[in-house]
């Protein structure tokens, strides 16, 4: 699949459940353990079940997410990870890639591949890293599929926290990666000027990324970006039902309990339906068309 696929007449509006591993780690819930995956794929079904309508895409995880792609509304397309969702990212290291999967597996799939990437210009890690985006870029160009990158440009801790700093820092980054993916998930750091500037660098597409659970701010910093020039945006925690929600949904044994089950639905039914479509909405009423 290529990411033509993965939009609308407004642009890209993407949902992401890859992340469903460290909502529930915030919740001191281990994904490792079986009944929390098991939860975890409960909920990502409802939560694809009743999104997907609304979305152009539906990001899954090939760990923990895989099965829910049954209950996908068949005009999302979809996009599959490469790289383990891991809870404890060493941002330094090169991404792990999940075990017995390749893009193959994806391309079989009908599916977009996607690798997230904590990159900074000056590491020592830095040529490697390029190194390693362009080899899984050109292997999805050998088997007729696109790859989007979400690049986190991460802070340096020999660096001045000065945003000035980060700003060039993300935009150098943009550069370096530009050419080794399809299109690009970029993080907003609340400079429009940036945003623009990177509108005109990159020859492929580019989608905002907000990991905000505040719902007000992610819709804030997805509006700032397309007014900027971003093609779309990738949502998570803002539209799910609150993370604390899950835990105290559970009974002793970790199990779901019924009566909490209602309210989830009602929740994802209702808020997150309707956040949804909001940003949509600001998406097909702000993005720039060139």
């Amino acid at each position: 699949m290529h990411i033509p696929a993965l939009r609308d007449q407004n642009g890209i509006a993407l949902v992401s459940v890859a992340s469903l591993p460290q909502i529930l780690d915030a919740q001191e819930l281990n994904i490792t353990d079986a009944k929390t995956a098991a939860l975890a794929q409960t909920i990502s079904k409802e939560l694809v079940r009743t999104l997907s309508p609304h979305a152009t895409g539906i990001v899954f995880s090939p760990e923990y997410t895989y099965y829910s792609i049954l209950q996908k509304s068949e005009n999302a397309g979809l996009v599959l990870t490469i790289e383990k969702q891991s809870v404890d990212v060493d941002p330094m290291a090169l991404p792990a890639l999940v075990d017995r999967w390749n893009v193959e597996n994806i391309r079989q799939n009908y599916g977009v591949a996607k690798l997230r990437l904590y990159y900074h210009p000056s590491e020592r890690q830095a040529l490697a890293k390029q190194k390693f985006v362009a080899e899984i870029h050109e292997h999805c160009r050998h088997v007729g599929i696109d790859l989007m990158l979400e690049l986190l440009v991460y802070h340096q801790a020999s660096e001045a926290a000065e945003r000035e700093t980060q700003l060039q820092d993300q935009l150098t980054a943009v550069v370096e990666l530009r050419d080794k993916c399809d299109g690009m998930i970029l993080e907003y750091l609340e400079d429009p000027l940036t945003a623009a500037t990177i509108t005109t660098e990159l020859d492929v597409p580019w989608i905002i990324s907000s990991t905000e659970a505040d719902y007000e701010r992610a819709k804030s910093e997805i509006r700032a970006g397309i007014e900027a020039g971003a093609d779309g945006f990738l949502i998570s925690t803002a539209i799910f039902p609150p993370a604390e929600s899950i835990k105290n949904a559970l009974n002793p044994n970790g199990n779901l309990m019924a009566e909490s089950v209602p309210e989830w639905f009602t929740f994802l039914n209702t808020v997150g339906r309707d956040r949804m479509l909001e940003l949509r909405r600001i998406l097909s009423e702000n993005r720039i068309v060139s």
